[in-house]
Protein backbone atom coordinates (compact mmCIF):
# COMPACT_ATOMS: atom_id res chain seq x y z
CA UNK A 1 0.00 0.00 0.00
CA UNK A 2 2.95 2.29 0.90
CA UNK A 3 4.09 2.15 -2.77
CA UNK A 4 1.36 2.62 -4.00
CA UNK A 5 1.01 6.15 -2.11
CA UNK A 6 -1.06 5.22 1.18
CA UNK A 7 0.04 7.53 4.17
CA UNK A 8 -3.16 6.59 5.86
CA UNK A 9 -3.15 3.00 6.74
CA UNK A 10 -5.30 1.58 9.86
CA UNK A 11 -4.70 -2.11 11.31
CA UNK A 12 -8.23 -3.95 12.01
CA UNK A 13 -7.71 -7.09 14.57
CA UNK A 14 -6.74 -8.17 18.14
CA UNK A 15 -4.46 -6.30 19.90
CA UNK A 16 -4.21 -9.18 22.57
CA UNK A 17 -1.35 -10.64 23.98
CA UNK A 18 -1.55 -13.91 21.93
CA UNK A 19 1.77 -14.12 20.55
CA UNK A 20 1.09 -13.88 16.28
CA UNK A 21 -1.03 -11.14 17.28
CA UNK A 22 1.16 -8.98 18.75
CA UNK A 23 3.64 -9.46 15.93
CA UNK A 24 1.45 -8.39 13.25
CA UNK A 25 0.70 -4.91 15.09
CA UNK A 26 3.86 -4.54 15.69
CA UNK A 27 4.64 -5.37 11.90
CA UNK A 28 2.50 -3.12 10.96
CA UNK A 29 3.52 -0.62 12.85
CA UNK A 30 7.11 -0.69 11.80
CA UNK A 31 6.40 -0.92 8.23
CA UNK A 32 4.75 2.45 8.46
CA UNK A 33 7.68 4.09 10.56
CA UNK A 34 9.97 2.70 8.35
CA UNK A 35 8.61 4.62 5.55
CA UNK A 36 8.24 8.05 8.01
CA UNK A 37 4.61 7.12 8.79
CA UNK A 38 3.24 7.86 12.25
CA UNK A 39 0.72 5.13 13.01
CA UNK A 40 -2.51 6.51 14.71
CA UNK A 41 -3.72 5.20 17.15
CA UNK A 42 -7.58 5.59 16.26
CA UNK A 43 -6.94 3.70 13.47
CA UNK A 44 -5.52 0.40 15.50
CA UNK A 45 -8.97 -1.51 15.64
CA UNK A 46 -9.58 -4.19 17.81
CA UNK A 47 -12.03 -6.56 17.11
CA UNK A 48 -13.40 -9.84 17.04
CA UNK A 49 -10.83 -12.77 14.77
CA UNK A 50 -14.17 -13.24 12.61
CA UNK A 51 -16.35 -11.82 9.52
CA UNK A 52 -18.86 -9.77 11.86
CA UNK A 53 -15.70 -8.52 13.80
CA UNK A 54 -14.37 -7.73 10.62
CA UNK A 55 -17.71 -5.63 9.41
CA UNK A 56 -17.88 -3.67 12.48
CA UNK A 57 -13.87 -2.86 12.52
CA UNK A 58 -14.27 -1.62 8.81
CA UNK A 59 -17.85 0.36 10.28
CA UNK A 60 -15.60 1.63 12.57
CA UNK A 61 -13.24 3.55 10.47
CA UNK A 62 -16.42 4.35 7.99
CA UNK A 63 -17.87 6.57 10.79
CA UNK A 64 -14.40 8.62 11.95
CA UNK A 65 -14.30 12.34 10.35
CA UNK A 66 -10.85 10.91 8.79
CA UNK A 67 -11.01 7.89 7.19
CA UNK A 68 -7.62 5.95 6.54
CA UNK A 69 -7.12 5.08 2.60
CA UNK A 70 -5.87 1.99 3.33
CA UNK A 71 -6.43 -0.92 5.59
CA UNK A 72 -4.37 -3.86 6.89
CA UNK A 73 -6.28 -7.02 8.69
CA UNK A 74 -5.42 -9.30 11.00
CA UNK A 75 -5.94 -12.34 8.68
CA UNK A 76 -8.73 -13.11 5.37
CA UNK A 77 -11.76 -13.57 7.55
CA UNK A 78 -11.67 -10.03 9.11
CA UNK A 79 -10.81 -8.57 5.56
CA UNK A 80 -14.04 -10.48 4.15
CA UNK A 81 -15.63 -9.14 7.05
CA UNK A 82 -14.50 -5.64 6.61
CA UNK A 83 -14.87 -5.66 2.49
CA UNK A 84 -18.36 -7.26 3.21
CA UNK A 85 -19.03 -3.39 5.18
CA UNK A 86 -17.26 -1.64 2.33
CA UNK A 87 -20.17 -3.22 0.02
CA UNK A 88 -22.92 -2.14 2.59
CA UNK A 89 -21.96 1.25 2.43
CA UNK A 90 -21.85 1.77 -1.47
CA UNK A 91 -17.54 1.81 -1.32
CA UNK A 92 -15.65 -0.75 -3.16
CA UNK A 93 -12.09 -1.92 -2.07
CA UNK A 94 -9.21 -1.41 -4.44
CA UNK A 95 -10.99 2.44 -5.42
CA UNK A 96 -12.24 3.72 -2.15
CA UNK A 97 -10.10 1.57 0.01
CA UNK A 98 -7.43 -0.51 -0.17
CA UNK A 99 -7.63 -3.58 1.90
CA UNK A 100 -5.54 -6.43 2.74
CA UNK A 101 -5.68 -10.00 4.65
CA UNK A 102 -3.12 -12.01 5.66
CA UNK A 103 -3.42 -16.23 5.10
CA UNK A 104 -3.81 -16.61 1.69
CA UNK A 105 -6.91 -18.62 1.98
CA UNK A 106 -8.09 -20.07 -1.16
CA UNK A 107 -12.10 -18.04 -0.89
CA UNK A 108 -9.39 -14.68 -0.79
CA UNK A 109 -9.40 -15.47 -4.43
CA UNK A 110 -13.37 -15.10 -4.83
CA UNK A 111 -14.31 -12.39 -3.31
CA UNK A 112 -15.31 -9.27 -4.85
CA UNK A 113 -12.88 -7.58 -5.59
CA UNK A 114 -10.46 -10.54 -5.27
CA UNK A 115 -8.31 -10.14 -2.20
CA UNK A 116 -4.91 -9.28 -1.98
CA UNK A 117 -3.43 -11.53 1.39
CA UNK A 118 -0.34 -12.56 2.40
CA UNK A 119 -0.09 -16.10 2.00
CA UNK A 120 1.37 -17.93 5.03
CA UNK A 121 2.25 -21.87 3.43
CA UNK A 122 0.37 -24.26 5.84
CA UNK A 123 2.29 -27.15 4.25
CA UNK A 124 5.55 -25.59 5.22
CA UNK A 125 4.26 -24.65 8.25
CA UNK A 126 3.39 -28.18 9.00
CA UNK A 127 6.45 -29.30 7.79
CA UNK A 128 8.41 -27.38 10.13
CA UNK A 129 6.40 -27.82 13.05
CA UNK A 130 6.50 -31.92 12.81
CA UNK A 131 10.65 -31.41 12.31
CA UNK A 132 10.71 -29.46 15.53
CA UNK A 133 8.25 -32.01 17.57
CA UNK A 134 10.76 -35.07 16.19
CA UNK A 135 13.87 -33.12 17.81
CA UNK A 136 11.69 -32.70 20.91
CA UNK A 137 10.52 -36.15 21.34
CA UNK A 138 14.26 -37.09 20.10
CA UNK A 139 15.60 -35.26 23.19
CA UNK A 140 12.79 -33.66 25.53
CA UNK A 141 15.90 -31.03 27.01
CA UNK A 142 16.05 -29.20 23.46
CA UNK A 143 15.28 -25.89 24.06
CA UNK A 144 11.92 -24.14 22.45
CA UNK A 145 12.79 -23.25 19.10
CA UNK A 146 11.27 -20.10 16.85
CA UNK A 147 11.20 -20.90 13.21
CA UNK A 148 10.29 -17.65 10.94
CA UNK A 149 8.52 -18.64 7.43
CA UNK A 150 8.79 -15.55 5.05
CA UNK A 151 5.48 -14.41 3.44
CA UNK A 152 4.24 -14.14 0.15
CA UNK A 153 2.13 -11.19 -0.65
CA UNK A 154 -0.63 -11.82 -3.28
CA UNK A 155 -1.78 -8.84 -5.04
CA UNK A 156 -5.33 -9.16 -5.69
CA UNK A 157 -7.98 -5.87 -7.09
CA UNK A 158 -8.37 -4.97 -3.55
CA UNK A 159 -5.12 -2.59 -2.47
CA UNK A 160 -6.46 -0.93 -6.01
CA UNK A 161 -4.39 1.95 -6.25
CA UNK A 162 -4.29 6.11 -4.64
CA UNK A 163 -6.26 8.21 -5.68
CA UNK A 164 -4.02 10.92 -4.63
Amino acid sequence: MIDLGHRDIAFVGRNSTYSVSMERLHGYMECLEKNGITPNPDWMIETAISLAGGKDGMSRLLDMDRRPTGVVCYNDLIATGALSELGNRGLKAGEDIALIGSGGVASSAYCNPPLTTVALEPERIGEVASEMLMKRLKNPDTPAMKFLLKPKLIVRKSCGLTRN
